[in-house]
């Protein structure tokens, strides 16, 4: 999508102008700043502080690992978890402290893009599906209060929030909808084809269709994007092969001479200052 610039919503009319539909649709509201507290807020779910339009409700994790709290079920769920951990456990490193996620199937997911695509507003119409169906405060909720029509209107708006999740949901409604692109490799292509794509070249290959491939390899218009992976990964083995050599890893002056003629072919080839 950014080698060809494309943004969600130019990917998502593309989808539907070809008779696409979406199967789930993930909506996520990050928490940079550490303003919930995920021991607070399984606290106040255990003690029923909490308000849902779905009473479906499920705790995992722990505070060494990282806590996730559900709310519903499919076709509509509430999650809120600790992104920082989950992503330690991975061994990777985010500035993003908690998330809160929607994550929504079927019918919900295309409501939710058709409400997008008319009124362009992604960002509030996310925030009032999180206020309508999910609600924290600072006391224990009366189930008999919860009884009869209107509830937010008649009680849930009487009681005091918890200070953490207004603030949170307040300052969603400036936020922007962003798209995080993971970071291309060499190394991420290669598991993508070997995974994906190497059953169908079989099926080419043994069909006759080979040689359509390699020319059509040789003719493909790389992006800049694509062309700076290239480069990055000629440096890379410039790099290692010369390490070799002055550490004396190749035993024979004959293999060090080869050795050093493909280092300078491939210099040659990324057009490489040293």
């Amino acid at each position: 999508m950014v080698e060809q610039g494309l943004t969600w919503k130019k990917f998502f009319v593309q989808a539907k102008r070809f008779k696409g539909t979406f199967s789930r649709l993930d909506i996520a509201l990050n928490d940079n700043w550490g303003l919930l507290d995920m021991d607070e807020i399984i606290e106040a779910t255990q003690q029923n502080r909490f308000w849902s339009k779905s009473r479906s409700f499920a705790i995992h994790g722990n505070n060494q690992d990282g806590w996730t709290a559900n709310f519903g079920k499919s076709p509509f769920v509430i999650r809120i978890y600790d992104k920082q951990k989950e992503q330690e456990q991975k061994g990777l490193e985010t500035s993003i402290k908690n998330r809160v996620e929607l994550e929504l199937h079927a019918d919900r997911a295309e409501q939710v893009i058709s409400e997008w695509f008319e009124n362009d507003n992604l960002v509030e119409y996310s925030l009032s599906i999180l206020y309508t169906y999910l609600w924290f405060v600072d006391e224990p909720i009366d189930e008999e209060e919860l009884k009869g029509t209107h509830v937010r209107e008649r009680y849930i708006d009487t009681l005091k929030p918890m200070p953490a999740w207004s603030l949170l949901t307040s300052l969603g409604q400036s936020m922007k909808f962003v798209r995080e692109p993971k970071e291309q490799s060499v190394d991420s292509i290669l598991s993508w084809i070997m995974k994906y794509v190497v059953p169908s070249l079989e099926v080419l290959k043994k069909t006759g269709h080979w040689h359509e491939v390699i020319e059509a390899m040789d003719k493909a218009n790389l992006s800049p994007e694509q062309e700076k992976l290239i480069k990055a990964n000629l440096v890379n083995a410039i790099t290692n092969s010369k390490a070799n050599l002055e550490h004396g890893n190749l035993n024979f002056d004959k293999q060090q001479r080869k050795y050093a003629e493909e280092i300078a072919e491939l210099e040659k080839k990324a057009n490489l200052p040293f």
